[in-house]
């Protein structure tokens, strides 16, 4: 089966050596593998009274998964037959056209090179600092701008993830072109994980 398929509805037992696992609801292999990966890093801050051997092989276990993913993500990255995103692509496509509609949008986030728009809703929906902002009377909430220490293409790959959870599909070109320029880290704390990219 492939890890990106998700299998509906599921209810399943993964007996650990450290810990156990109960996956529930609708999930893919992947989305297991990064939870349970997650989980094995943390092993050492969540029990007390384990040996210093269990907490070791936790983290080569997790070091383990993790190389699973990054294996199925290079092969993501290298193939056109696996798609981009667990998310339907018909509701990536609603979204990307809502991202791309100047139009709608109510905010402006200023960069030092540029400039991009985006919807009020969906950035306070992501980011309690965002909504504070906006809602008050503070100068982004009065002027619809925040303005940001990153690139714009820093803010354009922002704005995809939170929009759709997936990267654009030209993504990885301009990744390649602007790569020294990216940063590492993030200022804007989101209030959900996108497990599905």
């Amino acid at each position: 089966a492939r890890p990106d398929l998700t299998i509906p509805c599921a209810n399943i037992k993964v007996k650990g050596l450290y810990r156990d696992w109960r996956l529930v609801g609708d999930v893919t292999p992947m989305q297991a593998v990064i939870q349970m990966r997650n989980d094995l890093m943390n092993f050492k801050y969540e029990m007390e009274g384990q040996t210093e051997d269990d907490e070791q092989g936790a983290a080569s276990d997790a070091r383990i998964l993790g190389g699973l993913i990054d294996r199925y993500a290079a092969l993501v990255s290298a193939s056109s037959t696996v798609p981009r995103s667990l998310v339907p692509d018909a509701v990536v496509r609603v979204w990307e056209r809502c991202l791309e509609d100047a139009d709608s949008a109510d905010v402006e986030i200023v960069s030092p090179d540029g400039r991009s728009r985006a919807h009020a809703p969906v950035l306070a929906s992501a980011s309690p600092v965002v909504a504070a902002m906006l809602s008050s009377g503070m100068r982004e909430g009065v002027k619809r701008e925040v303005v940001v220490g990153e690139s714009a293409a820093e803010v354009r790959l922002f704005l995809s993830l939170l929009y759709t959870g997936c990267l654009p599909a030209d993504a990885q070109d301009e990744m390649d072109k602007e790569a020294p320029a990216l940063e590492v880290g993030a200022r804007i704390t989101v209030a959900s994980a996108f497990m599905s990219n």
